[in-house]
């Protein structure tokens, strides 16, 4: 994200992470972040929200045009990063969907084109959607494309 310059956080290199793996690590040591709702509200560990960043390194803004400065971040200095995610309890960051790509239903995310695209990938019409979530047992799946007859 460039509004923060260089990196919030950094995977590491001993510790080895799944190719299909959420995780993009632990904060940088000069960085702060967080987990907001839509209101603002910080969230507690583990739960999905808004990513939010602050860094020695972070803009002070766009170039002559505050409209989009106040867009992207919040009057205490933090920086929306756009992207939906969360805090595991070992401290590091998961980014599990972009905002603009993730539709809140009833408290939960969910992942706009999996919900699009689901129904032309399955052979027949029932399906449940799983919301995107941190635990374990309600990730998202993604059913195996039906093979060319």
């Amino acid at each position: 994200m460039t509004e923060v310059s260089m990196f919030v956080t950094c995977e590491d290199s001993h510790v080895p992470v799944p190719a299909a793996s959420t995780c993009v690590g632990k904060l940088a040591f000069y960085a702060q972040g967080r987990t907001v709702d839509d209101q603002g509200n910080i969230l507690p560990q583990g739960q999905i929200g808004n990513l939010q960043f602050k860094s020695l390194t972070a803009m002070k803004g766009y170039w002559r045009n505050e409209e989009a400065t106040r867009k992207v971040s919040t009057a205490d200095g933090w920086i929306d990063s756009g992207d939906v995610g969360y805090q595991d309890e070992e401290g590091n960051w998961h980014i599990t969907g972009r905002e603009k790509e993730m539709m809140k239903i009833g408290g939960e995310y969910f992942i706009v084109s999996r919900l699009v695209t689901l129904p032309n990938r399955l052979t027949n019409s029932s399906f449940q959607a799983e919301p995107s979530s941190p635990s374990p047992s309600k990730k998202l799946s993604s059913p195996t494309t039906p093979s060319p007859t």
